[in-house]
């Protein structure tokens, strides 16, 4: 009743730049992909015990049916970049991009330094 999440593998592989649907749904995304009879074939339960997680690539083909239980479902994004390669637009990305360690290039002026040693920022609410 949770909404057992799926996911297909491999499905990341190269990172396919794949079509965005709207579901029309009120849902938190409202978006979905084109999903092949092939690729649906494929994919795989996680059913896990309550207060497990799944960690993976953020490409991976993965979505759940709806929670009809009366018990909360969440969910955590997180990605990794190497600071000093990867530039993001803070004025356009409103997530705050965190600065964990090593130094910044150019491009990071307006990453949260969380480094270590270094005072924590407020919390953002």
């Amino acid at each position: 009743a949770n909404g057992c999440m799926q996911v297909i593998p491999c499905t990341h592989d190269g990172y396919p730049e794949l079509d965005k649907v709207s579901t029309g749904a009120d849902d938190l995304l409202g978006l979905t992909v084109e999903v092949t009879n092939e690729m649906e074939e494929a994919a795989v339960c996680l059913e896990m015990a309550a207060g497990s997680l799944s960690v993976h690539d953020s490409f991976v083909l993965h979505g759940s049916d709806p929670n009809t239980s009366g018990r909360r479902r969440a969910a955590y994004t997180m990605r990794y970049a190497n600071a000093k390669t990867v530039r993001v637009n803070t004025g356009e990305h409103w997530v705050p991009v965190y600065l964990v360690r090593g130094e910044a290039g150019e491009g990071a002026v307006n990453y949260v330094d969380i480094r270590p040693g270094r005072e924590l920022p407020p919390p953002v609410i």
